[in-house]
């Protein structure tokens, strides 16, 4: 059953981060935490692959950090520091282009 699987991945402070079948039938599943995630574990129920991920807890990879996000801006303002009057005027309309006739 799947149920004590997933309650030892949380109590471990782990969380599933996915589970899916491959194209040879084969389950294929991973775990993350905040700081770390496991390598695939593999098998031929779901069960088998989350026991597989459970053991390789052990050896966990730590996580590199997100790169802040960035706009193109030559200013390299992070997202985070738009406020929604920058957002704002982006969206208003510019003024319509004075030469409108052909010639």
């Amino acid at each position: 059953m799947l149920e004590p699987l997933l309650d030892e991945i949380h109590d471990r402070g782990y969380r599933l981060s996915n589970l899916f079948q491959l194209d040879s039938g084969l389950w294929q599943a991973n775990l993350r935490s905040a700081t770390h995630y496991t390598d695939f574990g593999r098998g031929h129920t779901p069960e088998a692959a989350l026991s597989e991920a459970i053991d390789a807890i052990g050896c966990a990879h730590e996580s590199l950090p997100d790169p802040p996000i960035t706009t193109n801006n030559p200013y390299q303002r992070s997202l985070e520091a738009f406020r929604i009057d920058d957002i704002l005027a982006n969206l208003r309309s510019r003024a319509p282009n004075p030469f409108t006739r052909r010639l």
